[in-house]
């Protein structure tokens, strides 16, 4: 609901920012030859428009009382980090190549390098991982680090962590989520929703 309030702030109103946050999650297209065709944006549609997401964080446990390790979660981790960049990077793609899915190669885009963040658990233990994607040499390449870790069971330790968990979610609902309005109205500008 808080993307088609934020949507109809720029210049859809709400019926139609429904709509085409629905045409966005329905359409699919054929992203290369011979290949079947797939969502145009999102890889897992959401059961309704309204829960339409763009992720900026994950959290990833293992209980510590089944003996399931940390490393467990990190890969997991890894893998939601990836599909979270994926989400900002077909957007961006939305952006650069019009909402009709042309063929044309993507040009440069204007908004910051995808960044994603993942917490991982086990027991008393937490990480926080920052995830991103970057092209070399043509290739585009994935990678994470560990930014900070914790024992919540220290107290001195826990602080910093909440601090740094707070700064994402500040901007995660402040400049991010503002990033993600602008690149949806403009492709919604070149579907021409009605």
């Amino acid at each position: 609901m808080a993307l088609i309030s934020a949507l109809s702030s720029q210049s859809l109103n709400k019926v139609k920012a429904r709509k085409f946050l629905g045409w966005l999650q329905n359409e699919r297209v054929q992203h290369e030859p011979d290949r079947p065709r797939e969502p145009m944006l999102i890889s897992v549609s959401a059961p309704r428009a309204l829960d339409l997401a763009f992720p900026f964080a994950v959290v990833e446990g293992k209980a510590y009382s089944t003996g399931k390790q940390i490393f467990e979660a990190e890969n997991q981790a890894s893998v939601s980090g990836a599909c979270g960049l994926k989400i900002q990077l077909d957007l961006d793609n939305l952006v650069n190549r019009g909402a009709k899915g042309s063929d044309a190669s993507p040009t440069t885009s204007d908004t910051e390098p995808p960044l994603f963040f993942t917490i991982c658990t086990q027991g008393p233990i937490h990480e926080l991982w920052a995830h991103w994607t970057v092209v070399e040499d043509g290739v585009r390449m994935f990678g994470s680090k560990l930014l900070d870790s914790c024992n919540a069971l220290l107290l001195e330790q826990g602080e910093d962590f909440m601090v740094g968990l707070n700064n994402i979610g500040l901007w995660g609902l402040g400049p991010f989520m503002k990033s993600v309005v602008e690149r949806l109205g403009v492709v919604a500008g070149k579907a021409k929703v009605e």
